[in-house]
This record gives C-alpha cells, structure tokens and sequence, in this order.
C-alpha cells in the first residue's frame, strides 16, 4: 500500500514535466543568464560592459524566473490541460513555506558566517579558499547534478539522471580546466596566511585575484549554457512526443 501512495506521488510530481514546456524554458533561462557571465568575464574590467554585465545578471535572473513561471503556466493551461487534464499537486501550506524559508535563510547565514569566520580565524582556510577559487564553477556544477538526481528519485523520470550525467561531465571538464588554470597561472598566495582583514592587497595579487574572477564567470557561463542547452534538447525531445501521442480532443477543434 504504501508503495503504490509512493508512486502515485511520484506521478504527479512527475506531470509537471509531462509535456515538456518545464524543460524548454528552464534551458532558454539557463541559456539567457549566462550571456551576461560570458560578458562579464571577456571585457575588461571597469568598463561599461563590464558594469551592465554586473547589474544585468541579477535582473536578468530575477525577470526571467518571474516570466518562466507565468509563461510555462499559460502554456499549459492552453496546451496541456485540454490535451491530457489538470493534475493539481498538493501545495504546502503558508507555515510551511515560512518555515522553509526560515531554514533555507537560516542554512544560508550559517555557511556564510561559517566561510567569514573560517577567513577572519583560520589562516590556512583563507589561504586554501583564495588559492582554489578556479574550482567554484566545478561545485557549481555539482549542486545541479545533485539537484538533478533528487528531481530523477523524486518523479521517476530517467531523463533526469542523463540530464544529471551531463552535469557531471560538464563539472568534470570545469575540474580539469580549473587544474589546467591555475597550474599555467600560478602565484604565491601565502601572504594570505598573515595578512590582516584590512590590509591593502598588492597589485599583483589583485591582478591574480581579478584573473580568477574572469575565470570562474566563464566557468559558470559555460555550465550555464551546456546545462541549458541539455536541457533545451530534453525539453523538444519530450514535447515532441508528447504532442504526437496526445492530440487536441475532437471536441476541442470544431
């Protein structure tokens, strides 16, 4: 009995993914938010398309989730529901979602003031953070792999562990550039150890910091479009079929 309440969950988180529309524009976004990472980290810094590409990310991020929410719905209420019916899945209540965000902020302040503590405290995390900045995308990519594998378990949907498999390549290619990166670009950072929080930096270090700022943008613009783009291709693939195994209903095309 309690198998079958599994699976009946399982499918209906799965229909929000049934016709595809999910996917295809969760890889338009993806593919949009990282034209300005790509930006950022081409041109040269302090310039004007250095400063659009900075302002322009977060707008571009919070415009395009607000839009992706109300276009994905209108589509399916014109598109999926008519062809294989509405299957509301349970909302959580008001509490509830107080109570998540209250805990994702919360998880949120404590790694920060983790990660502040670790650099004002601990001279060799300071330096190990600093000196392996390169790697930031490579987690990047992680967390959505991970993320990806929760989503296959959650809908038993397959596709979600390829689209997982995809991120893993992706983080591995980040890796090894990263390691490729930072063993042509090498610099000594261990004056990092003994430097206090508001001691001047020197113009070498700066400059060695600024280059793996550009890297990791470009790292993070490069997943960015990979993860988009396979998601794109899941998308057209599933809304393909999904269209041909479930016409308009007769009813509705007179």
């Amino acid at each position: 009995m309690t198998d079958k309440i599994a699976e009946t969950a399982r499918r209906t988180r799965g229909y929000w993914f049934i016709d595809g529309l999910t996917e295809i524009g969760t890889g338009i976004l993806f593919v949009v938010i990282s034209i300005p990472y790509l930006l950022w980290s081409l041109v040269p810094q302090g310039s004007a398309w250095s400063k659009l590409a900075s302002g322009g990310r977060d707008v571009l991020l919070i415009l395009g989730i607000a839009i992706f929410y109300v276009v994905i719905r209108s589509a399916k209420l014109r598109s999926t529901y008519p062809r294989t019916g509405y299957m509301e899945v349970k909302q959580p209540g008001r509490k509830q979602i107080l109570m998540a965000g209250a805990i994702g902020l919360a998880g949120v302040l404590v790694l920060t003031g983790l990660v502040v503590a670790g650099i004002l405290l601990w001279p060799a995390f300071r330096l190990g953070l600093v000196s392996n900045l390169a790697y930031f995308p490579t987690i990047f990519g992680l967390f959505f792999m991970f993320f990806q594998i929760i989503l296959g378990f959650r809908t038993g949907l397959r596709r979600f562990f390829v689209l997982a498999g995809v991120a893993a390549l992706a983080s591995l290619g980040l890796f090894m550039t990263a390691h490729f990166y930072l063993a042509a670009h090498p610099f000594d950072w261990t004056f990092i150890a003994s430097a206090g929080p508001n001691d001047p930096m020197p113009a070498g270090s700066n400059a060695a910091l600024m280059g793996q700022a550009h890297y990791i943008y470009m790292g993070v613009a490069i997943f960015a479009a990979v993860h988009g783009l396979a998601w794109l291709v899941s998308g057209l693939i599933v809304r393909c079929k999904y269209l041909r195994q479930n016409p308009v209903p007769q009813e509705e095309t007179k």
